[in-house]
């Protein structure tokens, strides 16, 4: 036996918002609309009955079964789309429904073909409908505690099938029944029972939300109503128009339902698919963080390598170069374990270009490449660590493109702003990648880069509200220029 799950609901943990999602939408603004829809809509399906010139109310209520089951088509067909949108139990009505719609269109046939096929075996018709009772029945008992493991327009096309084969079977090929109207009303009064029967395992059903019982248990009923009243016939006039309104009423009912259901289906299925794509958009900018953290990493450790090599296996290094060397692992080092807990988010401050700029410049000339740079004693308001991870992504970028020419790096103040330009002597930026250079991912042609580090660098900028860009220039080469917002002097 299996656990008994919501309608529309995939998982244990949703069931919860998903019945207040409905209660909000089908209890306080939306329970009226479906018996409303149904009463305005009913009457429309009748007028193409009362233009077509029926002249009795037999034939009245035999055309009434065309429409009925092509509405019953319909409702069965969205219902069927609502579940395949969600799954869970709201199968066995589908399969319930399709059953009914595939015999009430095989009966719809049947009548277009010999309209007086209801006059002619009204008791045959009734036993079919006994049948179809009964499978309903089984249908509404086994949704209480099974789910249906087959999909459920094959399995209620085929029960479906079963009532039309039967129908046939009974109308072609068994003697006609001479019954009394005893056992007529006796047979009637089965179906009524169990018309009856499954009105109340349907209603009972606690897999399936309230208001959804509610309707579908109006739908069953007015069917019910209109079942018993059509059959057998010949009827009077008051039989056959109860029985064309309650059926007509009843599949209109159950195509209301069936488009609630696809409504709601459809609202819970994009707000989840909202969810999902806002939660992988988190894991994604998360990704993103930690490739970019890491890129950083992997540069600025191999330049800490470099200066270690020379610490400890040349003798040649100066005492000052020595000082400087020591000085910039130091800082570097420091750098990198406030980039691994996070600690470069705190609040902009007074930062010295120089000192920031100068571990950067000699870790890269201490890995071999020719970095030209002079201090020019500029202040920004910034923060350290983000603008010397930008100015390493320049100068990564600048060597790694410039072939090993080097690259230069000044400082200069315009204005309120000081500009850091990077420039290095390689082939440039080409025209195809120029106008995305600072996307996710963008890279030329040749490169043996992630593409990953300009965006990273103007986002860090941008972040300290300020600016990084692509300059056209007269020599060879790239040149970037990040700004920020410089000190004001006393």
């Amino acid at each position: 036996m299996q656990g008994r799950r919501p309608w529309g609901a995939r998982d244990k943990g949703e069931r919860g918002s998903m019945e207040r999602g409905w209660r909000l939408r089908f209890v306080r603004g939306g329970e009226w609309f479906a018996p409303a829809l149904a009463t305005v809509v009913t009457p429309l399906l009748v007028l193409p009955l009362v233009v077509g010139g029926y002249q009795d109310a037999s034939d009245f209520a035999a055309a009434a079964v065309v429409v009925t089951a092509a509405v019953e088509v319909l409702a069965a067909l969205l219902l069927y789309l609502h579940w395949r949108l969600t799954g869970g139990r709201a199968s066995w009505l589908v399969l319930a429904l399709v059953a009914v719609a595939v015999q009430s269109l095989a009966l719809a046939g049947s009548i277009v073909a010999h309209p007086k096929v209801v006059e002619s075996h009204p008791v045959r018709l009734l036993l079919s409908q006994v049948l179809l009772a009964a499978i309903l029945l089984a249908v509404a008992l086994l949704a209480r505690h099974h789910r249906l493991r087959v999909d459920p327009l094959l399995a209620g096309t085929v029960l479906g099938g079963v009532v039309v084969v039967t129908r046939y079977v009974l109308v072609n090929y068994t003697a006609p029944a001479h019954l009394s109207p005893t056992a007529v009303n006796a047979l009637t009064a089965v179906v009524l029972v169990v018309d009856v029967a499954i009105v109340v395992a349907v209603f009972t059903l606690a897999v399936a939300p309230r208001w959804v019982r509610v309707r579908l248990t109006i739908a069953l009923t007015l069917l019910g109503v209109g079942h018993v009243a059509a059959y057998p016939a010949p009827r009077g006039v008051v039989e056959s128009s109860v029985a064309i309104f309650a059926t007509l009423l009843g599949a209109t009912t159950l195509l209301t339902l069936a488009l609630a259901l696809l409504r709601s289906s459809w609202s819970d299925n994009r707000a989840a698919l909202e969810t999902l794509r806002s939660k992988l958009e988190e894991a994604e900018a998360g990704a993103r963080v930690e490739q970019a953290r890491l890129h950083e990493l992997r540069a600025t450790i191999s330049g800490l390598g470099a200066a270690s090599r020379l610490l400890h296996h040349e003798s040649s290094v100066s005492p000052t170069h020595r000082r400087k060397l020591e000085s910039m692992v130091d800082a570097e080092m420091g750098r990198l374990q406030r980039l691994l807990t996070d600690g470069a988010t705190g609040p902009v401050a007074p930062v010295d270009i120089d000192a920031t700029i100068e571990p950067i410049v000699l870790r890269h000339r201490t890995r071999g490449y020719p970095i030209r740079w002079s201090p020019g004693g500029d202040r920004a308001i910034a923060r350290s660590d983000q603008v010397a991870e930008v100015v390493n992504v320049l100068l990564e970028n600048a060597i790694q493109h410039a072939g090993g020419a080097g690259a230069s790096v000044e400082t200069r103040r315009v204005d309120h702003v000081i500009e850091v330009v990077v420039s290095d002597t390689g082939p440039g930026v080409s025209s195809a990648v120029r106008s995305r250079i600072f996307e996710w991912g963008a890279r030329g042609q040749g490169s043996h880069g992630q593409g990953i580090g300009l965006n990273v660098a103007q986002q860090l900028i941008q972040d300290l509200g300020g600016y990084l860009r692509l300059i056209d220039s007269e020599a060879p080469g790239a040149t970037f220029v990040l700004g920020l917002p410089a000190e004001e002097r006393s």
